[in-house]
């Protein structure tokens, strides 16, 4: 076995069995249970108008106006439990409305009598919205494992508890946090398998392409494809050079898509003002990886994959970490966990295998395509240890395996 054989028990039943069953199952539980206990708060406090609300309830008294005061430049005090149920989960008094409680109360009304005719409003926050694209995910995968892995039972909140809602998110954060693959072997696993060439990583998952493994893994609905190969007539050869990866539409895909919505989540400004020790997990997995990347990578002997990628790629700092480029998505597509320190490189004209070679596209202000041929083996032999620490990846396009978008991560190589 391998040294990444021994810390990842990828070919193991009782493994796979353990992190959908608990690892991935406590996500699911944490996020189902958030969005029924926000859907019982919007019920609830969309029943009455807020003046009859706080009359008859302590907690929706709370939720609404805990750390409130009659300050227009500060309505509510630093962290206070309104501003955590508006700002988090888009529930509370619009600004237009907070603004007349106040002048009513200069008057000399009651709070009571100030919001006597002013309703709650509820908005699709961004945390919440990435939470129901989170769980929509969620369900395709426990789905998908109908019959093999029982689906989880949401967590329940208590919505007379005006702290639930705080509890709620922590609990999805933690669950989350201990999801990632900076702390789980298997979420790594999955990452590292998303598009990596064939000759690269028989060398480090020694047990992958074993019957056995195999099977455990299609189990689970791990199933890895071939996704690219090389234009040679040599099967063998053609066999070994070959791209392979998990295949799209996949629980294997969709684990990956979760990791990257965490990533995002993590992300959020919010979550940094109402809890303590909460990082920015994608850049600080970046910052833990990147000197191994360094290390596998002799940059001089890839200069010209390098330059080609640059010059070929369009390149930018604080940019997201997953784009699909394909025709259709790249049009729509929703920017995701955006990597500060480093700079992105992509390119929306796909790049073609032609015999031994990559031939990668741009197309200049003027209109005119400049296209440049880089040896396959190297193009991707470059790229392999950043697609394996998934800090690159490629989305094949076409039914012949030649056609592909890519994106990868720079920035590492001039330091």
């Amino acid at each position: 076995m391998s040294e990444f054989d021994q810390l990842i028990s990828y070919y193991d039943d009782n493994a796979w069995k353990k992190y959908f069953s608990i690892d991935l199952a406590e996500l699911y539980r944490s996020v189902k249970g958030l969005l029924a206990l926000r859907e019982e708060l919007r019920k609830g406090l969309t029943s009455d108008t807020v003046g009859n609300l706080i009359s008859n309830s302590e907690t929706y008294k709370s939720i609404l106006l805990g750390g409130f005061r009659p300050d227009a430049k500060q309505p509510f005090t630093e962290n206070s439990l309104a501003l955590f149920y508006k700002e988090a989960f888009g529930i509370g008094i619009s600004d237009e409305d907070r603004t007349k409680i106040i002048t009513r109360l200069r008057e000399g009304d009651s709070i009571e009598e100030a919001s006597l005719d002013i309703n709650v409003k509820i908005e699709d926050k961004l945390i919440i919205t990435r939470l129901q694209k989170l769980q929509a995910k969620l369900e395709l995968i426990y789905t998908s494992l109908r019959g093999v892995v029982e689906r989880p039972e949401p967590k329940n909140y208590n919505p007379e508890d005006p702290l639930a809602g705080v509890k709620a998110l922590g609990e999805v954060l933690n669950a989350g946090k201990k999801l990632l693959p900076l702390y789980n072997p298997l979420s790594f696993f999955i990452m590292s398998t998303y598009s990596v060439p064939r000759f690269y990583i028989k060398e480090i998952y020694h047990e992958l392409f074993d019957d056995k493994t195999r099977q455990v893994l299609e189990k689970y609905g791990i199933k890895i494809v071939k996704l690219l190969e090389p234009e040679l007539t040599n099967k063998k050869l053609r066999e070994e050079r070959q791209i392979i990866g998990l295949k799209r539409g996949s629980v294997g895909s969709y684990i990956r898509e979760v990791i990257i919505d965490l990533y995002d989540l993590f992300q959020k400004e919010i979550l940094h003002r109402f809890y303590n020790n909460i990082e920015d997990e994608l850049n600080k997995y970046i910052d833990e990886y990147i000197n191994k990347i360094r290390e596998s990578i002799i940059a001089a002997q890839f200069f010209n994959v390098i330059d080609a990628v640059k010059f070929r790629g369009e390149c930018s700092e604080g940019t997201s970490y997953s784009c699909y480029y394909s025709p259709n998505i790249y049009k729509s597509k929703e920017c995701k966990a955006i990597i500060k320190k480093y700079t992105v490189c992509y390119n929306k004209f796909t790049a073609r295998i032609s015999g031994g070679s990559v031939n990668l596209r741009r197309i200049t202000r003027s209109g005119y395509i400049h296209s440049t041929s880089v040896n396959y083996t190297e193009f991707f032999a470059c790229l392999a240890p950043l697609l394996f620490a998934g800090l690159a990846y490629i989305e094949p396009v076409s039914e012949d395996y030649r056609e592909f978008y890519w994106m990868c991560l720079l920035g590492w190589e001039s330091a």
